[in-house]
């Protein structure tokens, strides 16, 4: 079989098909003609069931069509039969124009919901069919013409990050190695073979900064939901800090962050180059997802105040020699306790902090003072 694929609009390829299995779903009368040629009242050439998969029509030496509008065809016509039959292509795709369709089609297929899919050799001679018949094998040939709507990605509709793992610093020191695993789901019915090593830029959904990239090694995508085992490396663009800053408070809190996933680049083992139509569609992926926090973890326990001070000073700005009417009352102490760091692989050092505790009465328990204090 030729015939040439257009996807969502896309003149993508052509395919040459040397041999194909048929299975046979269903095999049923479309209509049969009557003793003397006719149709069955109602029919008017175009049956009552539904649309098969492929129809293929043949018309025998000496036989008429139905003409058109009409219920009553001119001449004997034997019975039609229709066979939902299903072919199992296997061919290579000789990509037009150097696959630059091939990456707008996919990349469509990626985003949307569902993509046109258009299989068509318009020459009589583009599909050779082998029957088997009382006469012997017989060799048939005709055009062929199949659409369909063919379900997409819908873009991963979700994306779920199950875990958030620092093994250290990088071998140049200005990044974190990290590695999570990411669940996908693919609700197309067609698997994807996107590539050995798949690299995706994270990027924080508010500001836009890039907080660093991660790698999915042999991502094959399934329909279904596939987990991939993803690392890589923590490192923020200039301005990124309080990205990050923000990422690791919500992380120690049990918030979660929203992140934009994008792809950026797609490599083969063996010195096999990557095509240029599949590494335009990796770098048109964008995903939204959360970076879950911390589950069950404390920061700070065994709190204990073991030395308070109270005094009155001059209030902020107040002239050289005050009102003592206008002093403020100050508290110092010093505090115990513990911190609990969740990244034992990575070296911390607690440079500053800054608190606030409430004073409470302890009669009415409403907060009487607050203090603010700086290590």
């Amino acid at each position: 079989m030729d015939a040439d694929l257009v996807g969502a609009g896309f003149d993508v390829g052509h395919l040459h098909v040397p041999k194909t299995n048929v299975s046979r779903k269903t095999f049923e009368s479309r209509y049969s003609a009557t003793a003397d040629g006719s149709l069955p009242s109602g029919t008017n050439g175009q049956g009552t069931h539904g649309a098969a998969l492929i129809h293929a029509h043949a018309m025998l030496p000496g036989a008429h069509a139905p003409a058109r509008g009409r219920s009553t065809p001119s001449g004997p016509v034997p019975p039609i039969v229709k066979q939902n039959i299903t072919l199992a292509l296997a061919s290579i795709l000789d990509l037009s124009g150097g696959g630059i369709a091939m990456g707008e089609f996919v990349s469509e297929f990626i985003r949307k919901d569902n993509v046109a899919v258009t299989l068509e050799g318009k020459d009589d001679q583009a599909m050779k069919v082998t029957l088997r018949s009382a006469l012997g094998p017989l060799e048939l040939h005709v055009p062929v013409l199949a659409r369909s709507r063919l379900p997409g990605m819908r873009n991963f509709p979700e994306v779920l990050v199950s875990g958030f793992n620092l093994d250290g610093p990088t071998a140049d020191g200005k990044g974190l190695l990290a590695r999570n695993l990411v669940t996908l789901l693919n609700p197309s019915p067609v698997e994807v073979r996107m590539g050995d090593r798949v690299q995706f830029g994270i990027y924080s959904a508010e500001s836009g900064n890039r907080l660093g990239s991660m790698i999915a090694f042999d991502a094959d995508l399934p329909p279904g939901r596939t987990v991939l085992n993803m690392s890589g490396v923590i490192q923020p663009q200039e301005g990124g800090l309080p990205d990050m800053s923000h990422l690791f408070s919500n992380y120690l809190t049990g918030k979660a962050t929203r992140v934009s996933v994008k792809g950026e680049n797609v490599t083969f083992g063996g010195g096999v180059d990557t095509p240029g139509w599949l590494l335009k569609a990796v770098r048109n992926i964008s995903m939204d997802t959360v970076l879950p926090g911390a589950e069950n973890l404390t920061i700070t326990t065994d709190l204990e105040l073991s030395v308070l001070n109270m005094s009155f000073v001059p209030p902020p700005g107040a002239p050289a020699d005050p009102d003592p009417a206008t002093y403020v009352p100050m508290s110092s102490g010093v505090v115990h306790g513990t911190v609990h760091v969740p990244f034992s692989n990575v070296p911390m050092d607690i440079l500053s902090t800054n608190v606030t505790f409430e004073y409470d009465d302890l009669k009415t328990g409403r907060p009487m003072a607050k203090v603010v204090g700086t290590n």
